[in-house]
């Protein structure tokens, strides 16, 4: 991206020409925009603060760039042994709980020596027995709760093409500035 050569090449340069701009803007906080010459000006201070963020954004990647490359160096050199699939480190310890487990939960044998640091531990996992029942639990429990959930779906069926006809839900157009 070509920037003018006095472009801001620092964050407080950014955050000037930003409260810059957030100055102008209050000029518009009581009355709006109520001519032609308004909306021009606020177009062009839209057209400033998103030419502005992709100047802090560059300049953001750039400042963080060496960093990134040698937080990638450490953790390929690391990687053979702490990867929580593949590393040397998570077979060994998989390895001794695949080994340990049927011991502590068919034994009621003297514990392993290190046993303060090894535990079995019990965890409850829910079955769902009858889809409709909790459905309506949870209909009359929490009605807000589930259709937000729902309206997670309908949004994530709205966004595939040919999703759309969805029994129930209707459309309505929704206006954004880009």
């Amino acid at each position: 991206m070509d920037t003018p050569a006095n472009a801001p090449k620092t964050v407080e340069e950014i955050e000037a020409e930003l409260q810059a701009i957030s100055d102008q803007l209050r000029r518009f906080d009581n009355s709006g925009i109520q001519t032609p010459e308004d909306a021009n000006e606020v177009a062009f201070m839209l057209v400033q603060a998103r030419d502005l963020e992709k100047r802090a954004n560059s300049i953001r990647k750039k400042e963080r760039k060496p960093h990134f490359i040698a937080q990638k160096e450490i953790d390929n050199a690391f990687f053979h042994l702490t990867n929580e699939k593949v590393g040397g480190l998570a077979v060994a310890i998989n390895g001794c709980k695949t080994l340990l487990k049927p011991w502590l939960v068919n034994r009621n044998q003297a514990k392993p020596r290190y046993s303060r640091a090894i535990s079995l531990m019990e965890t409850l996992v829910p079955v769902i027995d009858d889809e409709k029942k909790v459905c309506q639990h949870y209909w009359n429990k929490s009605r807000p709760a589930l259709m937000e959930k729902i309206m997670e779906l309908i949004k994530e069926d709205f966004r595939s093409p040919g999703k759309r006809n969805i029994p129930g839900v209707s459309t309505e157009t929704k206006h954004t500035i880009r």
